[in-house]
């Protein structure tokens, strides 16, 4: 099963008033506009299939697996992990499983399912975030990323194509992105 978010972030990368100071609007000129353009441009950047190949804000995603041994999981930057078995419609906390991070990610070590049913799964569940060190350079990736959007939406950047990335946002997600991709 490929990963889930099970459990979104607290809030937005940038709030709508930092963005708003960025752009340089007024109090609630474009509020409604701003939110949707943070939320669209996180969920173009984030998790395993986005453009860092990572998460932002702290959340928890979920995977499933039907093999025992060393397994990588599709995000880096995990803090704590749960694992559970799934037999049917049960689902039964197991104690402790090894798990950590190297070079490559992260990784979680599954026992054997020959106790159980047959057709039972592991379930991994766990947290991510982008380490607090890297979150100034991530929330300024969200504000040059929105403000492109804004003008492109505005007609003020006309011969520029929606998908491409200011040159200052492309060198942040280089800097950024999860290597392993």
């Amino acid at each position: 099963m490929p990963a889930v978010r099970i459990e979104a972030p607290a809030g937005p990368v940038v709030s709508v008033a930092e963005l708003r100071e960025h752009l340089r609007y007024e109090p609630g000129d474009n509020d409604a506009t701003l939110a949707a353009l943070e939320a669209s441009v996180v969920s173009e950047l984030e998790g395993p299939g986005g453009a860092l190949g990572r998460v932002i804000l702290p959340q928890r995603w979920r995977e499933e697996f039907a093999e025992a041994g060393l397994q990588r999981l599709a995000l880096p930057d995990v803090t704590e992990v749960s694992l559970r078995v799934i037999e049917g419609a049960t689902a039964t906390l197991v104690a402790g499983p090894a798990w950590g991070r190297d070079a490559r990610g992260a990784w979680v070590d599954l026992p054997s399912l020959a106790a159980y049913q047959p057709g039972a799964l592991w379930r991994v569940d766990y947290l991510c975030a982008l380490p607090e060190e890297r979150l100034p350079a991530a929330r300024l990736l969200v504000k040059l990323r929105v403000g492109a959007l804004d003008m492109l939406r505005e007609g003020v950047v006309v011969s520029a194509s929606p998908l491409e990335m200011p040159g200052g946002a492309s060198a942040l997600i280089r800097q950024l992105r999860w290597r392993s991709l």
